[in-house]
């Protein structure tokens, strides 16, 4: 699969519009200027382009100037956000069951990214050391989101650690610091080492095998039940994986079931079979798309219909018009004019 096609739950946006509110900007103009609604963010269940998100963190992070920004939303994100995986994780009987639960299952939020044991680059016989990856191309290049998904997994781990430390030794980012040091050995509360080879945590191998409190055991067997019915292949289903592989296309003239084939590394005729079992063709994911991304661009822009026809990928203006009666049974004008349709 291309990796810029790479979704990831729209959940990872949480707490981004509100930060904007507290920079002084307008937090959810700013997400629908980047094509997202409040609405999908907080439900989560909806896949968007990880190098989209990735691009929109470190484009807040600038533009509001919160050069801490990931590690700021990773601060104040719900223990529930990776909900049935949550549970699993803070009902563990370790912190080394719980890692398990990450590593197994992290790709149910994103293939994008994982979690999985490494050798400590530091080579302590007493440190395990795990590895925080993100797929090249997919957004490894963009250090926010870094911070925020490391982020992530460290604040998990002290919450099913009942709110104690858990023995972190050090932390390596594979980037300059975005803030300042402090900033980073405040929020890990470890010594954090920078332009590092690869994003790791490193933890006392003791204290990872104990037992930890609160746990019941009842719960964790259930969400591992159903986090195998429903996701037993760890993959989204192929309708959410080519509607995110045509938002990352979207303006180019020739969207096409080969050119998202290419992107999602599958023969045309595959993915025309898979799309065919969950009950939906290309053309409507792309008419879906459109639909939603006009929407956006008609009524909260003030782009001129001609070039909203470009960023939709069609080729003349009169074809925007067409699928703007065909979708609200009005024109582009009067819809910019009333902006609920």
């Amino acid at each position: 699969m291309s990796n810029s096609a790479m979704p990831i739950r729209s959940s990872i946006l949480r707490g981004v519009a509100e930060m904007v509110d507290a920079a002084g900007g307008d937090g959810d103009g700013y997400v629908r200027s980047q094509g997202c609604s409040p609405e999908q963010i907080l439900a989560g269940d909806t896949f968007l382009s990880y190098r989209k998100v990735a691009e929109i963190l470190d484009d807040c992070a600038r533009r509001f100037s919160i050069p801490d920004l990931g590690l700021r939303l990773a601060e104040r994100q719900e223990p529930t956000i990776l909900d049935e995986l949550s549970l699993a994780m803070i009902h563990s009987r370790s912190l080394a069951e719980a890692i398990q639960s990450v590593s197994r299952y992290l790709s149910i939020y994103s293939p994008s990214i994982a979690l999985y044991e490494v050798d400590d680059p530091e080579g302590d016989p007493h440190v395990t050391a795990f590895r925080y990856a993100v797929s090249p191309g997919a957004g490894a290049a963009f250090t926010q989101s870094i911070d925020y998904g490391v982020g992530i997994v460290h604040r998990f781990l002290i919450h099913v650690n009942g709110g104690s430390p858990y023995g972190l030794r050090g932390v390596h980012l594979p980037h300059p610091p975005l803030a300042s040091s402090w900033a980073y050995g405040e929020f890990f509360g470890a010594a954090v080492m920078f332009e590092m080879p690869h994003t790791v945590l490193r933890a006392d191998t003791a204290g990872l095998s104990a037992t930890v409190p609160g746990g019941n055991p009842m719960i964790r067997k259930l969400a591992i039940e159903h986090l195998e019915a429903r996701f037993g292949d760890l993959r989204p289903p192929m309708s959410r994986l080519a509607s995110a592989a045509i938002v990352d296309q979207l303006g180019a003239i020739d969207v096409d079931l080969a050119a998202v084939a290419v992107a999602l590394d599958l023969h045309p005729r595959a993915l025309q079979r898979l799309l065919a079992a969950e009950g939906t063709t290309l053309t409507r994911l792309l008419d879906e798309v459109r639909r939603e991304r006009a929407v956006h661009l008609i009524t909260e822009t003030e782009l001129p219909f001609a070039q909203v026809a470009i960023r939709l990928g069609m080729r003349e203006q009169s074809s925007l018009t067409r699928a703007v009666r065909r979708w609200f049974q009005t024109t582009p004008s009067k819809l910019r004019s009333s902006p609920h349709p």
